[in-house]
């Protein structure tokens, strides 16, 4: 039995190459729609432009393009939670502040992070600066099986 959603999606691709072209800058490329979005990995900036496709997921950025391969990705629907993450981000409620919490960075667009603050399990700690109270802790009381999804665990604990 064909895929349902692989059928959809070749619907979609087959209306597409049949749509009007779309009018572009001198080189062929999509307009420049600005800047772009910025924020910060592990406390090193980051800007996303129009080169990053607007489906791309958080997750994705971490590994592919950061090259971050503690956040792992699995499910990629946001019920394993091996690829959370911890952002602060700006308190829409209260001007000048802040809020933290956890992330499952599979469900989140990386052209949604604007002004975002991700922590990753790698700025956590390792083996070179010391590992932090929280991976201490599952270490010791043997809170891992093959370590997969370790990480996760730690972050969401961490958020």
């Amino acid at each position: 039995m064909p895929c349902p959603v692989a059928g959809l999606f070749y619907q979609w691709r087959s209306a597409k190459s049949r749509m009007a072209p779309q009018e572009h800058g001198s080189s062929g490329s999509l307009p420049n729609v600005g800047p772009g979005v910025s924020f910060t990995v592990n406390d090193v900036g980051y800007t996303v432009g129009a080169g990053i496709p607007p489906w791309t997921r958080l997750v994705d950025f971490l590994r592919e393009r950061v090259k971050l391969p503690g956040t792992k990705a699995l499910c990629r629907e946001g019920g394993c939670g091996v690829c959370t993450v911890v952002v602060t981000v700006p308190d829409p409620e209260t001007a000048g502040r802040t809020k933290t919490y956890s992330v499952q960075a599979c469900q989140a667009l990386v052209h949604s992070c604007a002004g975002w603050n991700i922590e990753t399990i790698e700025h956590l700690g390792n083996r070179f600066t010391g590992y932090h109270p929280l991976q201490t802790a599952l270490h010791g009381f043997y809170g891992t099986q093959c370590g997969f999804c370790s990480p996760g665990m730690i972050m969401t604990m961490y958020g």
